[in-house]
């Protein structure tokens, strides 16, 4: 520990050494059956197999805590490990509300085991933590900060439970349909600021989480929003389908105005 003021609450505490990715989520990856057991780290520069971890003093312990209760801990129990990926066997117990071959919609809000509260909490936990520090480079690799504009500010009072889920602030979660999943960490990227706003993605064991912010969001991606009525989550044959804004464009066409997804 070491004294500072933690970025969230902005209080003077003894710091923790927070992580940037849960180290979960990189124990998960680790494969000690195989010639290398080290997950693969992935940034816009580089790919490489390490178990480095970034990782710094930025929270205070109640503020770890509070990550962890409303939304770390019941996201990692469900991401795809060895042994399972509860949140995938979840989904195929119910029916999707609608589907196309590649892409199976869901109503979190009618499935009691789902917890998208949760799910929406650590997305948006670990895009602010993007924002906030700059993160010690693993191997040299500089992680550049997310510019998340006046938003920074929106997220972190929600994420202390100080003001309601932000406006103007789009979530997206899907789930791996493949049984198998590859053993990849992928931390948020810098992604290229367009007029209407901005997109950010990043990719648990299983899981990618996708934040679109901005007063000019178009309709490709907002009909993807978690926080919506249905609360809708996805099951798609890979989950990087909805960062590919053209894919988007065209499956929006193929179901029609309004878009049933």
């Amino acid at each position: 520990m070491k004294k500072g003021k933690c970025k969230l609450c902005l209080l003077q505490k003894d710091l923790q050494e927070s992580h940037f990715l849960p180290a979960a989520v990189f124990k998960a990856l680790l494969s000690p059956t195989e010639r290398n057991p080290h997950p693969r780290f992935v940034s816009p520069n580089i790919t490489l197999d390490t178990s480095r971890q970034m990782k710094d003093y930025v929270l205070c312990r109640e503020c770890e805590q509070k990550f962890s209760e409303n939304g770390e801990r019941w996201v990692l129990s469900h991401m795809a490990k060895d042994t399972g990926f509860p949140l995938q066997e979840k989904l195929r117990k119910v029916a999707p509300i609608r589907s196309i071959p590649t892409l199976k919609t869901y109503a979190g809000a009618l499935i009691p085991a789902i917890d998208v509260d949760k799910l929406e909490y650590f997305a948006l936990s670990v895009f602010w933590r993007a924002a906030v520090h700059d993160w010690a480079p693993v191997h040299g690799q500089k992680y550049e900060r997310l510019e998340l504009g006046p938003y920074e500010e929106t997220l972190r009072q929600f994420l202390l439970s100080l003001s309601p889920f932000p406006k103007n602030v789009v979530t997206l979660i899907s789930v791996y349909e493949e049984l198998n999943f590859t053993r990849t960490a992928f931390p948020p990227a810098r992604g290229e600021r367009a007029p209407e706003g901005r997109s950010y993605s990043f990719l648990i064991p299983g899981i990618q989480f996708s934040l679109s912010l901005g007063k000019g969001l178009p309709p490709e991606i907002t009909e993807f929003d978690s926080h919506g009525p249905e609360r809708k989550v996805f099951m798609a044959l890979h989950a990087g389908w909805q960062a590919d804004r053209l894919r988007s464009k065209l499956l929006l066409k193929q179901l029609g105005r309004p878009p049933a997804i």
